[in-house]
């Protein structure tokens, strides 16, 4: 703000930029010429009428209005009667100041001749339109000091509903002050009469949901005095081809933190940081939603943020008009027919996230048909494109579409849907896994179930390791999410068999909470089923993936009941891998003598049927136990063996076990060089099949040999290198390498011997 002094300087250049004469101005503006050389001159105040009238006919920006400091005196003579029509906004936009930036450099901006200032607000519905175009309106009020009109076309819900241009003109010049006795009957005549009232007058009129050219076209004063902003989804590219454009996309996930904590409180999210992070990126597409999710949240102070959100994506989209419900549904709305099929047939999906061939499966049609489909809904943001001919729902979005399914797919529409989708991923994951993890090396899964109909699974060639590997990667939530759904349809065989196939991958990744997932589910199908076969197999995923998360009591029952179960089916070639199993864990748990029967045993049972695999993975174990028992020949023979017969079978990653189990029997004799190579090829194995866990364990032992070696610096980096792999695991293991470095770090002590498996 400026004294009279200073304003009358501006008035000064600004009227002889614009080469405007001193008598000239004073007569477009009504005023005399001496009053004006008097302002100019800092003689006389400003009066709000005087600088009002400056501001119709200089026409600059920021407008003089905003400049001049007024006293109480002059401020109480600005007229009381202008049309305030905005509605309150009390609600601050928040990461918007780029947008807001953009607002007012648009209403700045030239206007071309007859026509107003206007500037088109475009952006998906619930994403903040309208409160930014509000508080900036109620920001910058001062630079309409004749007033604001507002009219809410409603041009998105039903037509009925949708206010006639007569009467949102009437509305607004009965807010300008024209009486009844002088509004005119036909909407062109007042039409007519508002450009006559607004002219030589600076207002703002906002136009919200604004769906068309039509719409506004009535309602558009064309004056150069007046700004317009159009608030609409789209960008409305037949209506005011010259007025800029101010996008309104999702915000940064900072800035949705910011508005999320403005609601539920900076404490909440400082207690929870992940999970408030996490609901941060979630949500940032869709701030309307982070709004109603923080509400939820604040209601519900003592439940954790994970909850809230899992229980948030289920109820806000289901509540009786909502806001949410109704900025979905005009999207969808939108779609052509077989892209709302395809969104229908998405809500079904097992998982948030999905890839072409997974959706074309569901909708029975190739790839080609489907892909410009998925496009249609990203283009309508009902899917997020990720790379790779991935997309993926937001919660809450897939809950919408949940429920469109439910409400208008047939029943055997969604069951067909349903089992293809299902029959995908399982014989995909089949075909993953005989390259991860040849028959002969492995336990042999039963016979899978029929492919679908109008299925047409990925399939990878034994060169595709890497690629069936990353497949495994990337859809191995999808895989489990699968094994669910199968279950809650009565799928029994589905739902055991995918766990089943997929644990190749789910041993190399050691996955092991992945594992017992998915084997939970497995046996509970089983048991419905009355399957004793696919019990036992199940009992025995989930003994392995407690041995390895170090529950061995819980791994040992879960193996004696699939032995038994076994040996009454007679099934030998399942009977050997978990007695070898049960062996192992008896191992770990100290008890030598049993522990040497019953590998013994499962090293007959694998011989007996020709189980080269199998035979190797138990002379593994043989060498392991007589290295526990200080017999370091039988131990080097047996692990020898062992070696032998994985590289004929060409298993690096048995080759690779081998080699770590020979390296630990070298250390043992004092051999640390040879140990320290031993272990060198096995890590070249463990790290050229991505095998993340195995790596790390054989860097666990690297890091003991080195230490013995004198070498402190490289034994900390092996460690180093474990700790961030098993952390990238979640293995428990990851506790002991830390406690190892510790003592390292802070003693200079060797770490404890390890045990690779």
């Amino acid at each position: 703000m400026v004294g009279n002094k200073e304003f009358g300087a501006i008035l000064r250049a600004e009227r002889e930029k614009q080469h405007r004469g001193l008598r000239e101005f004073a007569q477009s503006i009504h005023f005399s010429h001496g009053h004006v050389s008097k302002v100019e001159l800092a003689k006389a105040d400003p009066s709000p009428e005087f600088v009002r009238a400056c501001d119709r006919e200089l026409q600059i920006d920021p407008p003089l209005i905003d400049r001049v400091r007024f006293t109480a005196r002059q401020a109480a003579r600005f007229p009381a009667e202008r049309p305030a029509q905005l509605p309150d906004c009390t609600v601050e936009p928040v990461g918007r100041a780029a947008e807001t930036a953009a607002l007012t450099r648009g209403t700045g901006a030239a206007a071309p001749p007859g026509a107003a200032r206007a500037v088109v607000v475009h952006g998906p519905p619930g994403i903040g339109k309208t409160v930014l175009a509000l508080r900036w309106a109620h920001a910058n009020a001062r630079r309409y000091p004749d007033g604001s009109l507002f009219a809410d076309l409603r041009g998105y819900g039903d037509t009925a509903r949708r206010p006639r241009p007569g009467d949102v003109l009437a509305d607004w010049l009965d807010g300008l002050g024209v009486t009844a006795a002088r509004m005119p009957e036909a909407p062109v005549d007042r039409a007519a009469l508002l450009r006559t009232v607004l002219a030589g007058k600076r207002a703002l009129i906002v136009l919200d949901n604004v769906a068309s050219a039509d719409q506004i076209a009535p309602l558009l004063p064309g004056i150069s005095g007046t700004a317009v902003l159009v608030l609409s989804r789209g960008d409305l590219p037949a209506a005011l081809p010259d007025a800029p454009r101010v996008e309104v996309g999702g915000l940064a996930p900072e800035h949705a933190q910011d508005l999320l904590a403005s609601i539920v409180g900076a404490a909440r999210l400082e207690a929870e940081p992940d999970a408030a992070a996490d609901l941060a990126r979630d949500y940032a597409p869709l701030p309307l939603a982070l709004r109603l999710l923080g509400e939820y949240i604040a209601a519900r102070p003592h439940d954790l943020l994970p909850d809230l959100a899992a229980q948030a994506a289920r109820d806000l989209p289901r509540q009786a008009g909502s806001p949410l419900r109704e900025a979905f549904a005009y999207r969808y709305a939108a779609l052509p027919d077989p892209a709302t099929l395809l969104f229908r047939v998405l809500g079904l999906h097992p998982g948030p996230e999905f890839g072409l061939d997974a959706a074309a499966a569901m909708l029975g049609r190739d790839t080609a048909e489907t892909a410009p489909l998925l496009a249609d809904l990203a283009a309508a943001r009902l899917l997020q494109p990720l790379p790779g001919d991935r997309y993926r729902f937001h919660d809450l979005v897939r809950g919408f579409a949940a429920d469109l399914a439910a409400a208008t797919l047939p029943e055997d529409v969604r069951t067909r849907t349903c089992d293809r989708a299902l029959s995908w991923y399982l014989h995909s994951a089949a075909s993953a896994a005989a390259v991860l993890a040849p028959p002969q090396t492995r336990p042999a899964v039963p016979g899978l179930p029929a492919l679908a109909a109008r299925v047409a699974p990925r399939t990878f060639a034994e060169a595709d390791a890497d690629a069936a590997l990353a497949w495994c990667d990337t859809e191995a939530d999808n895989l489990l999410a699968a094994a669910e759904l199968a279950l809650d349809l009565g799928r029994d065989q589905t739902a055991w068999t995918l766990p089943a196939v997929l644990s190749p991958w789910l041993h190399l990744r050691e996955a092991w909470r992945h594992w017992l997932r998915g084997a939970w589910v497995g046996l509970l199908a089983a048991r419905r089923r009355g399957d004793r076969a696919a019990e036992a197999w199940c009992l025995h995923s989930c003994g392995r993936a407690h041995q390895e998360l170090r529950l061995l009591d819980r791994a040992r029952c879960c193996f004696a009941v699939a032995v038994a179960i076994r040996e009454d089916l007679g099934d030998l070639g399942g009977l050997a891998w978990s007695t070898l199993e049960l062996g192992a864990v008896l191992l770990g748990e100290g008890q030598a003598a049993d522990a040497r029967g019953h590998l013994e045993r499962a090293r007959r049972l694998f011989e007996d049927r020709g189980m080269r695999g199998g035979v190797a993975m138990a002379r593994i174990w043989l060498g392991k136990l007589h290295c526990e028992l200080g017999d370091l020949a039988s131990a080097t023979a047996h692990l020898q063996a062992g070696r032998d017969l994985f590289v004929g079978l060409g298993d690096a990653a048995g080759e690779a076990l081998a080699l770590a189990c020979l390296a630990q029997v070298q250390r043992a004799e004092g051999d640390l060089g040879g140990a320290l190579n031993r272990l060198d090829r096995s890590l070249q194995l463990r790290t050229a099949a991505r095998d993340l866990g195995g790596e790390a364990r054989v860097q666990t032992c690297r890091a003991q040999v080195l230490d013995g070696m004198g070498d402190e610096r490289l034994a900390r980096l092996a460690l180093s290198r474990a700790l961030h792999l098993f952390d990238q695991l979640r293995d428990p293991r990851a506790a002991d390498v830390r406690a190892q470095l510790a003592v390292l770090d802070l003693a200079g002590l060797p770490a404890q011997p390890c045990a690779p498996r």
